[in-house]
């Protein structure tokens, strides 16, 4: 049995495709199938069953997954470490945010990562959805909010500040909320989890406490900027990320409401898999991210460590 069937076998398990793992490794697709039935033949077990539309792993087969990812991870970072001295750090990061999140956090920065290390590919994936760290080759991810996953190791890398607000051609129509009661008579734009279809509620700063509410809507969003987009629209009263809000409340396209009463700020945080070997280029990344904090221009929209 070889590293090459351990490689094959891996990329299969994570794309679940026998045709996703052959364009990913540059190889065959019956080349594929070949090894997977040789490396099945070695262990003598099934490792995958098998569906005209799908490809999932048996119980015997996410066991066999789990070591795998651990035995090619050392070797990983044992060939990194061999190499280094020579050509220094090279290979994949591969990082999921949402849209705005690696606009207007990680973009900005990321050119001094690459400049320092140039022989390090960056694949930066940008969803607002769940990120399943078992099914895809995923390194981290940023997330904003508190996080329910309690198998992800979480570092806390700022606060990001939001603003109730609405557009002005919407207050018009509808008034102005003095109060929190007040929001009982407005439509929101609210976000809502992928994982449960359930909306979040508002949380707001009151009497050195948090006052949580549930807004009525028409509509719920997954990611802020879609919420933005709504927001400027006139359909209703959001709940926006400061950094995302500031310029269209500098121009008057938004109006901030509720002042006396400020939202509760969201952690930005960076997650991935616990008990994991970190390889030389993740370690490097990850050391390299959890200093962005420290420099001033982040300070335009969240409120450091």
């Amino acid at each position: 049995m070889t590293l090459r069937l351990m490689r094959i076998f891996r990329s299969v398990a994570e794309h679940k495709s026998f045709s996703r793992a052959a364009e990913e490794l540059d190889i065959t697709r019956p080349a594929v199938s070949q090894a997977i039935t040789q490396l099945e033949e070695h262990l003598a077990v099934k490792l995958f069953n098998r569906t005209t539309r799908r490809v999932d792993l048996t119980a015997e087969g996410e066991l066999y997954y789990h070591h795998v990812i651990d035995i090619l991870e050392r070797m990983e970072v044992m060939e990194e470490q061999l190499k280094m001295p020579f050509e220094g750090p090279a290979g994949r990061v591969r990082i999921e945010a949402s849209p705005t999140v690696a606009r207007s956090y990680l973009l900005p920065h990321l050119v001094s990562f690459q400049e320092a290390y140039p022989h390090i590919e960056i694949l930066l994936g940008t969803n607002s959805h769940y990120v399943n760290f078992n099914e895809s080759a995923i390194d981290f991810a940023l997330q904003v909010g508190e996080g329910s996953d309690q198998d992800l190791e979480s570092h806390h890398l700022a606060d990001v500040h939001f603003v109730c607000c609405a557009a002005p051609e919407y207050l018009e129509r509808n008034g102005t909320p003095e109060s929190l009661e007040d929001l009982e008579k407005h439509k929101a734009i609210n976000y809502f989890s992928v994982g449960t279809g359930r909306t979040y509620p508002w949380a707001f700063l009151k009497n050195e406490g948090l006052r949580h509410i549930r807004m009525h809507h028409d509509i719920a969003v997954t990611d802020s900027e879609t919420a933005l987009a709504y927001t400027l629209a006139g359909k209703g009263i959001s709940v926006i990320a400061l950094y995302l809000a500031d310029e269209h409340i500098q121009s008057g396209k938004l109006v901030p409401i509720l002042a006396k009463f400020p939202l509760a700020n969201q952690p930005l945080r960076l997650v991935h898999l616990p008990n994991k070997v970190m390889n030389q280029r993740s370690k490097l990344f990850f050391d390299w991210l959890t200093k962005i904090d420290k420099k001033p221009d982040v300070q335009q929209y969240a409120t450091l460590k």
